[in-house]
C-alpha cells in the first residue's frame, strides 16, 4: 500500500508550465493522489488526538503523557502498516514517501517525532509539506 513518487518520473511528467502545488512533485492537480487540503490535514490529526484522548480517558483517566504517548503511537503503528493514521483513513488521506527507499517505520518516527514541536506544522513549502512533512520525506495526499 505504501508506494514512493519516483523523483525522476516526477520530473518528467510536470511540465514546466504547471504552476499548481504538487507539481514538481508529479502529483495531480486534483483527485486521488493529489495534494491533501489543509482543513482535512487539521481535521485528520484532531480525530488522531481524539481516539487518543477517548482510550486515554477509558484506561488511564485521561493522563496527559499516556495521552500522548497514545497519540504518537498510533500515528507511527497506522502510518508504517497502512501509510495512514486512523484520522487519515477518516479523511481520506495516505502519507507517502517521497523517494528513497527509508522504511515507513523510520519515516514516521521522525515524522511524528518533529511534529511534536508544534511550530513544524506552520511551516510549509509550495508543495504543502510541513516541516515534519520534509524531514522525514514524506507528503500527504488524497486517498
Amino acid at each position: 500500500m505504501n508506494s514512493s513518487l519516483n523523483s525522476d518520473e516526477s520530473v518528467s511528467s510536470a511540465s514546466k508550465s504547471d504552476s499548481f502545488s504538487g507539481a514538481g512533485l508529479g502529483l495531480p492537480d486534483q483527485g486521488s493522489g493529489s495534494l491533501a487540503p489543509i482543513p482535512l490535514r487539521f481535521l485528520s490529526t484532531c480525530v488522531d488526538w481524539a481516539a487518543a484522548a477517548a482510550v486515554s480517558a477509558a484506561v488511564f483517566h485521561y493522563d496527559p503523557l499516556a495521552t500522548l504517548l497514545l497519540f504518537l503511537a498510533q500515528i507511527i503503528l497506522m502510518q508504517t502498516l497502512f501509510g495512514a493514521s486512523i484520522g487519515q483513513f477518516v479523511t481520506s488521506l495516505r502519507v507517502l514517501p517521497v523517494s528513497g527507499r527509508s522504511p515507513m517505520i523510520a519515516r514516521a518516527v521522525v515524522r511524528s517525532a518533529v511534529m511534536l514541536s508544534i511550530i513544524s506544522a506552520f511551516v510549509m513549502n509550495d508543495n504543502r509539506q510541513t516541516l515534519h512533512d520534509l524531514v522525514a520525506g514524506v507528503v500527504v495526499v488524497r486517498a
